[in-house]
């Protein structure tokens, strides 16, 4: 599996979470109340500077989204 950390404005949120909701049971987990260690948030800052700096190994969504 893989881990992905989402942040939503709060009034978003219960929207979100009902998509999260609908998707097939044991393949996706919703984690709440769970919080990212030190090692966790200093990856994450990692990635999102990396992300602003416009390194390469990031798509850019406006080329890749027709292609879908």
């Amino acid at each position: 599996m893989k881990t992905l950390i989402l942040e939503v404005d709060d009034a978003i949120y219960p929207k979100v979470k009902g998509f999260l909701d609908l998707l097939p049971d044991g393949l996706c987990h919703f984690l709440e109340g769970e919080e990212p260690d030190a090692v966790e948030i200093e990856t994450i800052q990692s990635v999102r500077a990396a992300y602003r700096a416009g390194r390469e190994e990031f798509d850019d969504w406006d080329e890749i989204r027709d292609q879908l």
